[in-house]
């Protein structure tokens, strides 16, 4: 690879039309272009031409995907490819032969100034030639929610950008957790509130001649409930976009889980998926957040030290990490890289299993976790709080918050699952993993507590997050002369 070298990374989807008019503007311009197409299983036989041309042009490169998994997961994989190569500036554009190789040339000329250069759009009067009023105002309106919400001056929106990959930590993409078109607002989001430098040089974007819009109706939607979603991170968890250079989180080897979608998202995302996130977040942070606070108050002194096992996000702890000493722990790695994220070095956190915690007996004076054991069957739900009585000390409390066989919030989320699985027939499950253990009532919750060896202590069912949850607070009993002089707490 030459040193000048310019990666243009190109995603494709049923473009093979357009392959060969594009490779000859490239070839007008004269730069030092090596040109990759990411192209997600064209059924119309992109990637077959692609290959076939390749013998021609020695600068050209395919990256193949088994299907259609968003263009902004291209993207991603795109970036990856630029830094495992050493590639120093990267591109992006589209395949449809609205973005002309000539406009990038001319922004490259800005890349030394900056760390990203976009070709903007709503920088000349007419930029837009040729488009419908329909489509023009669409695109203005996006322009305006994105500026709106995110604060940025910037054509959020557009895929035609230079990266100068010198200056941007490979770490600032791995915070973008969308795989769809939101992945353009949200990476340059990201890039921004961490101090990259944007500059914007005007193009015409031609109305489109090849081909058709790949954005769906669907697609549309998650973008609106990804920016409201981004939106709503800014006001509650702003550290989820900044890079913090924390350890890794160790534990166990990678073990897979149904969490990994949750709060991962996966290579494939919903509507559903993406407005449930919304909504658990918002009432997360209303009604679980304050519930949990006041109860944990209740029963735990400053700087004691207490394991949230099942810690998902973190972001409820984001207050309480100043009361207690708080160690982390889930089994799903998305949700440490998440929490570590959002709450160190206040907290630590690893990746392991909640029925195999690895840490030793009596290590913690509290354990505790908000809507975790529902997930589990009887067994599974005995062997953790077996686990929980193991690394409290005595006198150590645990406390679960437990959601109801029947709730008016139960029935609500039964309403949205059933919805979801009704939107998109695709999906292998709905948003969250299957409540199966839903507690009937406080004496069962305490008889599965009196089984693990818990003394109860406290039970609480109210109206403060809506009925959502009980909240249990059990103790592992003293054993003799430690007894004395321990405190009994405030019940």
């Amino acid at each position: 690879m030459a040193p000048t070298a310019v990666l243009v990374a190109i995603p494709t989807y049923n473009e093979r039309d357009n392959i060969q008019v594009l490779l000859n503007l490239f070839q007008e311009v004269g730069r030092d272009f090596h040109i990759l197409f990411v192209d997600d299983n064209s059924p119309d036989g992109t990637a077959a031409l692609i290959e076939s041309l390749q013998p021609a042009w020695p600068n050209l490169f395919l990256l193949k995907r088994p299907g259609k998994l968003g263009i902004g997961s291209a993207h991603r994989d795109a970036i990856s490819y630029a830094y495992d190569h050493g590639y120093s500036l990267f591109a992006t554009m589209d395949a449809d032969l609205t973005h002309n190789p000539h406009s990038l040339a001319r922004m490259l000329e800005y890349a030394q100034y900056a760390d990203i250069v976009i070709g903007s759009r709503y920088l000349l009067s007419r930029s837009l030639p040729g488009w419908n009023l329909f489509r023009r105002c669409l695109t203005h309106a996006g322009h305006f929610v994105t500026g709106f919400f995110l604060k940025m001056p910037y054509d959020a929106t557009g895929g035609l950008r230079v990266y100068n990959l010198k200056s941007i930590p490979q770490e600032l993409f791995r915070l973008v957790r969308s795989n769809g078109y939101s992945f353009l607002y949200e990476s340059l989001f990201i890039l921004w509130t961490n101090g990259c430098q944007v500059v914007e040089v005007p193009i015409e974007l031609p109305a489109r001649t090849y081909g058709s819009s790949k954005m769906s109706v669907e697609q549309m939607l998650i973008s609106i409930f990804r920016l409201v979603l981004l939106y709503t991170n800014i006001r509650v968890a702003p550290d989820l976009y900044r890079l913090k250079r924390f350890p890794r989180p160790k534990g166990k080897d990678i073990i897979p889980s149904v969490w990994d979608r949750y709060w991962g998202g996966g290579a494939r995302e919903g509507a559903a998926d993406v407005l449930f996130e919304v909504l658990a977040t918002w009432f997360r942070m209303a009604f679980n957040k304050p519930f949990l606070e006041r109860v944990m108050r209740k029963f735990f002194r400053k700087d004691e030290r207490v394991l949230h096992a099942g810690c998902g996000s973190g972001q409820v702890d984001q207050t309480l990490r100043h009361l207690v000493k708080i160690t982390a722990c889930d089994i799903s790695t998305d949700a440490v890289r998440m929490y570590a994220q959002v709450n160190w070095p206040h907290c630590q956190c690893i990746q392991g299993d909640i029925m195999d915690l690895p840490y030793p007996d009596g290590e913690f004076d509290g354990v505790y976790n908000l809507g975790v054991m529902e997930h589990f069957t009887h067994d599974e739900i005995r062997c953790a709080f077996k686990e929980f009585y193991r690394v409290l000390r005595p006198g150590g409390r645990v406390v679960i918050f437990w959601p109801p066989l029947r709730s008016p919030v139960r029935f609500v989320l039964g309403l949205f699952n059933f919805w979801a699985r009704r939107l998109d027939a695709k999906a292998a499950q709905p948003p969250y993993p299957p409540e199966i253990s839903r507690v009937v009532s406080r004496r069962q919750g305490e008889d599965w507590l009196r089984e693990a060896g818990f003394r109860p202590l406290y039970c609480e069912f109210s109206g403060r997050d809506l009925f959502t949850q009980y909240a249990f607070v059990a103790e592992k009993p003293l054993d003799g002369a430690a007894q004395q002089g321990v405190r009994v707490g405030n019940v």
